[in-house]
């Protein structure tokens, strides 16, 4: 039996060698492919809880700003009704959004019974048209419905000072409320709710 050359078959293994170096070649590619995606979604959710981070410091700093305002604004409130009356007797409310949609609003009202008056300030109030006003109102317990307690507008930025006097006595006031209404105001509350607190 003669034996088999071995350069007889050359072109095969070359062949395979080749083919050995391709695969090797495309798997390191892969794995660099890889490597890299998962490096890219690490950094991507390292920004992204970055971004969590800032976004929540953000509304910390809101809220504490907020806070700060309306203690500000409580504050000058029961300075300007200190001589009106006995300071134990001030009622002190703050109006919120009765949906919660627009939680940038910031309400306080001082409201001094002895003398049927009280000191509103507000502020980020949203616009309102040149058309209409906001209207203030007092609901008493006792009475048959609102007591209007008077319109007032907002600067460009939503704030205003409003001092108030119900139309009628109030004897036993439960809430206050601020309606948008028409210019001029309305006899009973007609037009969308801003804001409402209990007193």
């Amino acid at each position: 039996m003669a034996e088999r050359d071995p350069m007889k078959y050359p072109q095969p293994m070359r062949t395979a060698a080749a083919w050995l170096g391709w695969v090797v070649a495309a798997c390191l590619a892969c794995s660099t492919a890889y490597l890299s995606l998962r490096q890219m979604n690490a950094r991507a959710e390292l920004g992204a809880e970055r971004d969590r981070a800032e976004l929540t410091a953000l509304e910390l700093r809101s809220t504490e700003q907020k806070a700060e305002a309306e203690r500000i604004l409580a504050a000058r409130q029961i300075a300007d009704l200190q001589q009106a009356g006995d300071l134990t007797r001030l009622k002190i409310v703050k109006l919120a959004s009765p949906t919660g949609n627009s939680p940038e609003i910031v309400a306080i009202a001082v409201w001094n019974p002895s003398k049927q008056q009280g000191v509103l300030t507000v502020a980020n109030l949203p616009r309102i048209q040149n058309d209409q006003d906001y209207q203030l109102w007092i609901i008493d317990a006792r009475g048959k419905g609102p007591v209007n307690g008077g319109v007032f507008a907002v600067d460009d930025n939503g704030a205003a000072r409003f001092n108030f006097h119900p139309e009628q006595p109030i004897t036993a006031p439960t809430q206050l409320t601020i309606s948008r209404e028409h210019k001029g105001g309305a006899a009973k509350p007609e037009g969308a709710i801003i804001a409402t607190g209990a007193l």
